[in-house]
């Protein structure tokens, strides 16, 4: 599956000026997906951890941000040794985590030479669906298009956007 995002990542793979990427959006987009088939395709080895079910590495990213000892730790958890060189590390739903969330700072004014790309958005985007089921309840309605005349139930593919979008825009501001 030949993606346009696939090629924009060659490109920041390539980057002399490369810091670590994030990937926004909203949960079953294909983000996940995407990252590891571009470090299958890209790279000689991807080191990839999931913080939303991991809880032994969220907690090494609470102790401290000091890159070399992060890297031992991640290279504890994947089993092999992370080369700046041929290694993509890949931290998914980072936003469990919020300091491995911060600690991509660390890593690009540290060790800029990794390659790192996060993805988040996913937990988020169950908030609005949840907050759109909320309303939708309390207004006694199974769609948007009850709620809102002519639109059907077109919108309902919106609800995970109601609170993803807003975070993501925060986000961005700040890292």
């Amino acid at each position: 599956m030949k993606r346009h995002t696939m090629t924009r990542l060659i490109d920041w793979k390539n980057d002399p000026q490369r810091k670590p990427l994030l990937l926004l959006g909203a949960r079953q987009v294909g983000k996940t997906w995407l990252m590891n088939e571009f470090g299958k395709r890209n790279f000689s080895k991807v080191a990839y951890i999931r913080f939303d079910r991991n809880e032994r590495m969220r907690n090494v990213f609470l102790e401290n941000d000091n890159i070399e000892r992060l890297l031992l730790a991640l290279q504890l958890e994947v089993g092999f040794k992370i080369t700046p060189e041929d290694t993509l590390i890949l931290f998914d739903e980072i936003q469990a985590s919020p300091q491995a969330l911060t600690s991509l700072k660390y890593f690009c004014e540290d060790a800029p030479e990794y390659a790192i790309i996060g993805a988040v958005g996913g937990a988020i985007s169950q908030i609005g669906d949840l907050a759109a089921s909320a309303i939708k309840r309390y207004h006694n309605i199974k769609d948007y298009g009850k709620l809102i005349p002519g639109h059907g139930g077109i919108l309902d593919r919106f609800d995970s956007v109601i609170f993803t979008a807003p975070i993501i825009f925060y986000l961005s501001l700040f890292l």
